[in-house]
């Protein structure tokens, strides 16, 4: 397989990779890792690493863009957070993804067509690297997009996740939580659908060992 600058397999990842994947990212590599011989199968996939929205980043400018407007937010204003938050994610979502990116993760994403079939249908899901600390979970607070189809629906899937970012909601829960309003970054995990009907889901709850 050849070597790539912004795609990692979630085979080959582990917890220490947590800074480059995220934390969905690290988790789900861990997962197949280790669970794989005891029978529990994990969709597999790719993720298109931290760097890969630094690339972006620093293709479209970003900081230099936006830095200034988050610094101008008056977060005792519900308005103030509205209409900034709203001019700096579209400055994300209207910024152009990079050619070496896209190539890269069209490509991995026709690995994965050639292990299942053309069109594969795919999960898109964001991976903070502040992902489920002690004093902070941000589950929930970027996108996932389900059933993508496509290399072209598969890239606008990641450029979406990347302006996640920089919803309201986002900035707003790093405010709140003493975060920089500019994250390091993000990753973004590309995974297999599963069909509902020939597949299971749950939660498990451990004891607390602490």
């Amino acid at each position: 397989m050849a070597k790539t600058k912004f795609i990692r397999w979630l085979k080959d990842l582990h917890k220490e990779d947590i800074v480059m994947v995220g934390g969905k990212g690290a988790s789900l590599g861990e997962m197949i890792s280790n669970l794989s011989e005891a029978g529990v199968l994990v969709p597999g996939g790719f993720v298109v690493t931290t760097d890969g929205w630094r690339r972006f980043a620093e293709e479209n400018k970003l900081s230099e863009r936006i830095e200034g407007r988050l610094r101008a937010i008056d977060f005792s204003s519900s308005e103030s957070l509205q209409s900034l938050s709203w001019v700096v994610w579209q400055i994300v979502e209207q910024a152009t993804m990079p050619r070496d990116l896209v190539k890269e993760i069209q490509s991995a994403y026709g690995i994965l067509e050639q292990e299942f079939h053309q069109d594969v249908d795919v999960a898109v899901r964001s991976s903070a690297v502040a992902e489920d600390l002690g004093d902070a979970s941000f589950a929930g607070q970027y996108e996932t997009f389900l059933n993508i189809r496509g290399r072209k629906d598969v890239v606008t899937a990641v450029h979406n996740c990347f302006a996640s970012l920089f919803t309201e909601r986002a900035i707003s829960y790093r405010h709140e939580k003493s975060f920089s309003l500019v994250p390091e970054g993000i990753a973004v995990v590309v995974q297999k659908m599963v069909r509902s009907d020939r597949a299971c889901s749950g939660v498990m709850f451990t004891v607390e060992t602490n």
